[in-house]
């Protein structure tokens, strides 16, 4: 309760005193009149609620009209009612100091003040996400046993002290914080758990799988074929084929190792008697080359394929091949170099389209007469792959 001013001969003040007045203190009248106006209208604001106003008026009366320490309990009284116990306890123990050890309401005023000491502090906890488990300990670590393990959000109550609280949630770096308890505070503690690092996907280094792991490949091939050089009868010329290989990991350059055969055809026309003959090529190759994928559906590969064919002439032998410039009485061997460069659209993981638009087929007999009978012919090639 506010305390008017021991007043004896003036109705200004009339609100009862809880305690009595100690001796030690001067009446009213030793203190100047602004001192006891502006405490009156302290004692008004408080009693009508305007307690920012009241703090003023009784500062004003105190630390200005130098008036009576009355009015350091009545800011006592304000900030109680305002729920700021810490400045409570501050200007009550001002209150015992400015009134000395005789005053007869000391004992009194003392055990308010440990009584407000001892409210426990109500800390609201929260985390982001929730569910965070809270330990209590001591500065040192020394956990409170008598505070069991709460889990946000939750409410704390914490008596006078000084206390750390830990926040842990599986898989997120541990927090701490440090708050006081006690003096009725009231808080809120809102902790932000850094989200987990989620696994950033390697680029797709590779059809099959995409995790930069080497695959193996299987193709099926087809298109048609133009002479170059040395087979100026030969018409309608067409080929296909199987390749198969392993290709390695990188990014985004990859070696890539396989073979392939192709099935060439080859029909002659007699010019004198229009007539046509078939003739076949069968080539067995090896084939290296280097893949770049600039893009994750979209890849380039450079190759060159080395081995050996096998030409298969009409079986009449009076007609002559026009590569050879003669007849051919039997199978002929044949050295077999085929450069290209492929482009391929992966529509899927494992499964793309692929076209040849340059290759190059160098066909030369192993026997005499090597340079006279080197065959030349363009292919243009598309086909489909397969990765696993």
């Amino acid at each position: 309760m506010l305390r008017p001013l021991p007043l004896s001969r003036r109705p200004l003040l009339l609100a009862a005193v809880l305690l009595a007045v100690p001796t030690g203190i001067a009446r009213a009248q030793d203190y100047p009149p602004e001192a006891i106006e502006t405490h009156r209208q302290g004692v008004e604001a408080f009693e009508r609620g305007d307690i920012d106003e009241a703090i003023r008026l009784f500062r004003e009366s105190y630390e200005v009209h130098h008036g009576h320490p009355y009015a350091l309990f009545n800011l006592g009284e304000c900030y109680e009612r305002l729920g700021d116990l810490a400045q409570a306890v501050d200007w009550f123990e001002r209150y015992i100091a400015a009134t000395g050890d005789d005053a007869a309401d000391r004992e009194v005023v003392l055990e308010r003040i440990r009584n407000l000491r001892t409210r426990p502090a109500t800390v609201t906890l929260r985390s982001t996400p929730p569910g965070a488990s809270v330990t209590v300990s001591d500065p040192d670590g020394t956990p409170r046993t008598e505070f069991p393990a709460v889990v946000t959000p939750a409410d704390l109550d914490l008596p006078p002290g000084t206390f750390v609280l830990r926040f842990e949630l599986p898989d997120r770096p541990e927090q701490t914080r440090v708050v006081e308890g006690g003096l009725g505070r009231r808080a809120t503690l809102d902790v932000v758990f850094a989200a987990t690092e989620t696994p950033v996907p390697p680029p797709v280094e590779g059809p099959a799988t995409g995790d930069g792991a080497g695959s193996v490949f299987l193709s099926a091939q087809g298109g048609v074929i133009a002479a170059l050089s040395g087979a100026d009868n030969v018409f309608a010329t067409a080929g296909a084929g199987i390749a198969a290989g392993y290709e390695f990991s990188g990014d985004p350059w990859r070696f890539v190792l396989g073979g392939d055969f192709w099935f060439g055809y080859y029909p002659i026309e007699v010019r004198q008697t229009g007539a046509r003959h078939a003739t076949t090529f069968l080539d067995v190759a090896a084939v290296p080359g280097i893949a770049w994928q600039p893009l994750p559906a979209l890849r380039l590969v450079g190759s060159v394929g080395i081995g050996l064919g096998v030409y298969l002439p009409p079986d009449d032998p009076a007609i002559p091949v026009p590569w050879v410039g003669a007849p051919l009485d039997g199978p002929t061997l044949l050295f077999h170099l085929r450069p290209a460069v492929a482009l391929e659209w992966l529509l899927l993981d494992a499964f793309g389209l692929y076209a040849v638009p340059l290759a190059v087929d160098i066909d030369i007999p192993l026997g005499p007469d090597v340079l006279r009978r080197v065959l030349v012919n363009y292919l243009a090639v598309g086909g489909l792959a397969a990765h696993f």
